[in-house]
């Protein structure tokens, strides 16, 4: 084999040249980060959209491999207007602007299609209005005008943005006086077991499809109906979830301005505006849900809040300090398989009565919770109530103070209408609790 051998002036043109590469690729490469640069100046993107987190985004002239996922928590703001993020991007750092736009309609929602002369000042009782920012509503009746009878109420909602909204619905305009429920039974005489037996056969309402509860939270006097027969509760566990909470503001593990994370699997239809204002990996105020999970029932909310505490078996593990019983089936753990019992109900909201000092917020929310329906419908003391609706279960559990207050939990499955049931019921152990007071 011929051999040869590079003289020092091959070495030296070689050596030469893999330089002249190598600035050439470093020069390819310096041009290439110098062409690296923000799209525009301001990034317009609506606060119902989720904030971008990728590079690709925000820059132009990268290559595919450069695509960088910047820190979240850097994006998790909802507030309308500009935001400044500083990003560190191939060596160098940028300052992104973000524009938050409201271009989203007001939400109206009807809370209340009953309108009651003498008692309620303005449609503001009866209908809620929910937008980002700013908003002026009209109607097109006047308060004032009114008189028993059913009208079209026609509403208008136009935000800072110049979003607008309309909605009509029919409402019933009564007078307080009609919105009473008396069967005119012997309240002083009869036991509460018996009254509610006449009631269930007047209305021909199988005692089996309800569970009832009664406390006198003065006396003790206790009042129970298949107590420990398991219900779908519906709604009704956001009670206890949110007492939890409170403990924490209470103990300064939390504060109410605390935020927690819009985890990916937390969206849930039903109730509340949670997914209007916050999107998923949001940084939701406690106190924004707590509100949400109590006075509007909002699923979304509530499921953040005991994925936040760990899960639902870890909520439901914590929440069996506030009942007597001790002993839980299997499937009060399951989140597939969420009953509770008149019983548990009923120490709960007796819990809550006893340490009602350290409970003013959830008791605040309770009180604002579902006007004129459920509990509230015949009933015109003040009431903390949470309610529930699942299919055909409906649920409550509240506090209702009258001079001498007392607890009541209601539970119901495959009435024909089981919300009338429950107002009813609840008129009827009113009387019966006011006649023993």
């Amino acid at each position: 084999m011929k051999k040869y051998r590079l003289s020092a002036s091959h070495v030296l043109l070689a050596s030469a040249s893999l330089i002249v590469v190598m600035i050439v690729c470093l020069g390819i490469y310096q041009y290439c980060r110098a062409h690296v640069a923000l799209k525009q100046q301001i990034f317009t993107i609506s606060y119902k959209e989720e904030i971008p987190t990728s590079s690709a985004y925000y820059f132009e002239g990268q290559a595919e491999e450069e695509n960088t996922e910047f820190e979240e928590s850097l994006f998790q703001f909802s507030k309308i207007g500009e935001h400044r993020v500083t990003v560190s991007f191939l060596g160098k750092d940028y300052e992104i602007v973000i524009e938050l736009v409201d271009d989203v309609k007001p939400r109206i929602q009807f809370i209340s299609h009953t309108f009651l002369l003498g008692s309620m000042r303005s449609f503001d009782e009866i209908v809620e209005v929910i937008d980002k920012s700013a908003v002026e509503v009209s109607y097109s009746l006047e308060e004032e005008s009114l008189k028993e009878g059913t009208y079209t109420l026609s509403v208008t909602a136009v935000d800072a943005y110049g979003n607008q909204r309309k909605k009509s619905e029919e409402i019933q305009v009564v007078a307080v006086e009609m919105i009473t429920f008396d069967p005119g039974y012997d309240y002083q005489n009869l036991s509460l077991e018996k009254l509610v037996d006449r009631y269930l056969s007047d209305q021909q309402i199988d005692a089996e499809n309800l569970a009832i509860g009664y406390v006198n939270l003065s006396t003790g006097e206790t009042y129970y109906q298949n107590e420990t027969v398991w219900f779908t509760a519906a709604s009704t566990y956001k009670l206890p979830l949110n007492m939890l909470y409170e403990e924490m503001i209470n103990d300064k593990t939390l504060q109410e301005d605390s935020t927690l994370r819009y985890c990916t699997n937390c969206y849930e239809e039903g109730g509340g505006t949670t997914d209007y204002y916050y999107s998923v990996g949001s940084a939701v105020p406690l106190s924004f849900l707590m509100e949400q999970s109590l006075v509007h029932s909002c699923n979304t909310a509530s499921h953040i809040l005991f994925e936040n505490l760990g899960g639902w078996r870890v909520f439901r593990e914590m929440a069996t300090k506030y009942s007597k019983d001790t002993v839980y089936p299997d499937d009060y753990y399951s989140v597939y398989h969420n009953e509770t019992t008149a019983r548990y109900l009923l120490d709960t909201a007796s819990y809550l009565y006893a340490h009602r000092k350290e409970y003013a917020i959830v008791i605040k929310h309770l009180k604002n919770a579902m006007p004129q329906q459920y509990l509230k419908t015949y009933v015109e003391y003040p009431i903390a109530q949470k309610y529930g609706l699942l299919d055909s279960y409906r649920n409550v559990v509240g506090i209702v103070y009258t001079p001498t207050p007392y607890a009541t939990v209601i539970l119901t499955h495959g009435l024909a209408d089981g919300e009338k049931t429950i107002a009813e019921l609840n008129a009827v152990i009113a009387h019966y609790h006011l006649a023993h007071s």
